[in-house]
């Protein structure tokens, strides 16, 4: 009962509620800083999607394009774990920075005017989806040109699964390699 009186509260005086937010983070930032440290170190993937969510919806504002509100859960039950790139089969429990993990494709860039919503996002792996870059759709059916190609030069010895990346905006060092687990194709960006 209590709970729920809380809950009815929060959402019936938002405002309010950040500002004794905020005015306790002022008198208490240290402690709360420990505290969201304590978190994240205890819920990593929860505070990834937190922050995954939190730039899109930044970066989307910021070109003044629509925002919903939603998780890359429901994206995931939506598509039901299939990249919608290469549309392989993703494995939930590959984390990042693994290209095989799963990540957040806007179909139409945030860049080029794509809102972040639930109609303009699909479930992707994060080597497709850093492959396809800030491409339009139309120009993702290269992509799949280049999967095929790929494919049909990969030898073993081609097999790479590593993706060493500490610079994004790197997108031109792109190599390919087979994944021998499921037959499709990785790309791998390599910083040198």
């Amino acid at each position: 009962m209590l709970k729920q009186r809380a809950v009815e509260w929060n959402a019936a005086n938002a405002e309010q509620k950040s500002a004794i937010g905020k005015l306790y983070y002022r008198n208490n930032r240290e402690r709360a800083q420990m505290q969201n440290a304590a978190w994240r170190a205890a819920n990593p993937e929860k505070a990834r999607e937190i922050s995954r969510n939190t730039s899109a919806r930044r970066r989307a504002r910021l070109r003044g394009v629509t925002v919903e509100d939603f998780s890359l859960a429901e994206i995931w039950e939506r598509d039901e774990g299939i990249c919608w790139l290469c549309e392989a089969t993703i494995d939930p429990l590959i984390s990042w920075p693994d290209p095989k993990s799963m990540s957040l494709e806007h179909k139409v860039p945030i860049s080029l005017g794509g809102g972040h919503t639930r109609a303009n996002c699909a479930l992707a792996h994060l080597g497709c989806n850093l492959l396809k870059g800030s491409k339009l759709i139309t120009e993702a059916q290269e992509f799949q040109v280049l999967l095929t190609e790929a494919a049909a030069e990969a030898t073993a010895e081609d097999i790479d699964l590593t993706l060493e990346c500490s610079q994004p905006e790197a997108l031109e060092q792109l190599e390919f390699s087979l994944w021998p687990s499921q037959g499709t194709i990785e790309s791998v960006m390599t910083i040198s």
